[in-house]
């Protein structure tokens, strides 16, 4: 069975729509699993919340909702720090839906606020609409800083948002993803180990 991790967009008015942190880290962990020769062994994907900066996101038919931010692509300084790095991002704008907790076993967020929106989502998709989401779907839900390796980014309660930045911001956020998309690989493997031992 392939391992599914979903990078994901921090929802705020600047980067709930799916094009800056979420597809870099999409990138940046599809790179890291790539030269570990484990690439076939996974899928990986990016989606956002917010869209248009709606707060009941999620209670909105996410093909109406999603409509003006379909076409978009990654933010353009975020693509000259990808480029840098020999990374291109790889996903089109779109909205976190009720299947990607089917579909995927690890909701990777950028935020607690982030992690805030995922739970309302889950819990309203759940209990209000009766989608099937699974049982253990909190579990999945997880803080991407929590995997972050080097000692000048433990502790880090985010990644930061570099919209309102230079590009040393960008190369920022692109460093802090590297070294968790690291972390994170290392943590999905020894899980995996640990569970075949």
């Amino acid at each position: 069975m392939r391992d599914s991790l979903l990078p994901f967009a921090l929802s705020t008015k600047v980067d709930e729509s799916n094009i800056c942190r979420s597809p870099a880290a999409e990138a940046v962990l599809k790179k890291v699993v790539e030269r570990s020769g484990v690439a076939d062994e996974f899928e990986i994907d990016s989606c956002g919340t917010g869209g248009s900066g709606h707060e009941n996101w999620y209670k909105l038919d996410s093909k109406d909702h999603w409509e003006e931010h379909k076409d978009r692509t990654v933010d353009e300084r975020m693509i000259d720090a990808l480029k840098k790095r020999n990374l291109d991002p790889y996903s089109d704008s779109r909205p976190l839906e009720p299947e990607d907790f089917q579909k995927f076993d690890y909701i990777i967020n950028m935020n607690n606020e982030n992690i805030e929106e995922v739970q309302k989502a889950a819990q309203y998709w759940k209990d209000d609409l009766q989608k099937a989401i699974p049982s253990n779907w909190k579990d999945k839900v997880q803080l991407m800083t929590t995997f972050m390796m080097k000692g000048e980014y433990q502790g880090a309660a985010e990644v930061p948002d570099p919209f309102h930045g230079g590009p040393e911001e960008f190369d920022k956020v692109l460093d802090m993803l590297e070294d968790a998309c690291e972390g994170l690989l290392s943590h999905v493997e020894s899980k995996k180990f640990a569970t075949e031992s």
